[in-house]
């Protein structure tokens, strides 16, 4: 029976740069799609006349992470000037493009910026969904392997102890 080396440091150093490097990229990609929502948030500000209906996208602090949301203002009758808003979901957004007189000339170009928009926050979504799942996955593996590991360490250190006892000077055990 052959003795087999083990795996060596260089080994599991390159599993973490290579793991290291995924969520770089991950993350990479979820920067790219928060600045095309401020970007297309911009278009969205630019193509709708100031009037209720007008749809936005704001983010905000959402259980300790910042978000981003659809939001549609409506400007208050009883205020000068004074607008509320809504969050609304990212799906269906294209039902709430308005249609009215004002908002006519850029109606066709808001169904297709509404469409992407979605698109976006699916993207968004899956792409968090994937790093949850890889960073609770570890981390509940680790909690619950743990002990098992301790255990399996402190019994093969107290075999070797004993092996080493048992044949000290007859035999050296690295």
């Amino acid at each position: 029976m052959a003795i087999q080396s083990p795996p060596s440091i260089d080994d599991f150093e390159g599993l973490r740069a290579r793991s290291k490097g995924a969520v770089d990229t991950a993350v990479d990609y979820l920067i790219r799609i928060d600045n095309l929502l401020v970007r297309m948030g911009e278009l969205l500000y630019v193509m709708q006349p100031f009037q209720s209906g007008r749809l936005a996208i704001d983010f905000n602090l959402h259980r300790g992470q910042t978000k981003p949301f659809i939001r549609v203002y409506r400007k208050l009758r009883a205020g000068k000037g004074k607008w509320t808003s809504t969050n609304v979901s990212h799906l269906g957004l294209t039902k709430r493009v308005k249609r009215s007189r004002d908002f006519e000339p850029n109606h066709k170009l808001m169904l297709v910026l509404c469409e992407r928009i979605t698109q976006l926050f699916v993207l968004r979504a899956h792409m968090l969904e994937r790093l949850r799942v890889l960073i609770y996955g570890a981390t509940k593996t680790l909690l619950h392997r743990d002990d098992e590991l301790q255990e399996l360490e402190a019994l093969v250190g107290g075999m070797l102890e004993r092996v080493e006892m048992k044949f000290e000077g007859q035999i050296e055990v690295e």
